[in-house]
């Protein structure tokens, strides 16, 4: 994801990111469902924990 968004941004500079961060934590509304998908445990453990990085730099990132 990290690696796309910065190619995009460097083939696209006049695109302004500064709401990336919002959109990420809307796309984050479907994570609760991570659980449905029949998972073992420490693949489920291991996608919340992702998760909750990526929320976690989301919000870091709002609070710059």
């Amino acid at each position: 994801m990290d690696d796309f968004t910065h190619r995009y941004a460097a083939a696209a500079p006049a695109v302004d990111l500064t709401d990336l961060p919002h959109w990420d934590l809307w796309a984050d509304r479907l994570s609760g469902r991570i659980g449905e998908g029949g998972l073992d445990e420490a693949t489920h453990e291991t996608m919340h924990a992702k998760r909750d990085a990526f929320v976690a730099e989301a919000l870091r990132r709002l609070s710059d």
